[in-house]
């Protein structure tokens, strides 16, 4: 899902993995659309010159039952893809870029959100 998020809201879906790492992962390979993919890439900002990929975990709906859930309320791993100007490429550091205040993020697999044509998870949750 293309979705502009704030940086307090990026850190929380990071922090989420990053505070649970005790958690199996499940996931197997997260998937997107060649489509949806190029979306994504022709959106960035001019000032974009990497993305970062971000491990991260959704809080899970009760009410959604296509993502497993890990435990705590949050689901399987999953990835966010975040623009970002690099300032050291022997570190690997930098900062994330912003439009219009927002970051422009390709999330997989939102809970809540019906993208399933767009992007995915392998295994998906069995109903």
């Amino acid at each position: 899902m293309l979705n502009p998020i704030t940086k307090a809201q990026l850190d929380k879906l990071t922090d989420n993995h990053k505070n649970n790492k005790d958690f199996r992962i499940m996931t197997d390979a997260v998937f997107v659309t060649r489509d949806h993919l190029n979306e994504f890439l022709n959106g960035l900002p001019t000032n974009c010159d990497a993305i970062k990929i971000c491990f991260i975990r959704h809080k899970t709906p009760p009410s959604d039952t296509r993502i497993l859930e890990a435990g705590n309320n949050l689901t399987q791993l999953s990835l966010i893809f975040v623009p970002v100007k690099n300032t050291n490429r022997e570190t690997w550091t930098s900062k994330e870029v912003t439009k219009k205040g927002l970051i422009p993020t390709l999330c997989f697999c939102v809970p809540g959100i019906p993208d399933e044509k767009s992007t995915g998870h392998c295994p998906p949750c069995d109903t």
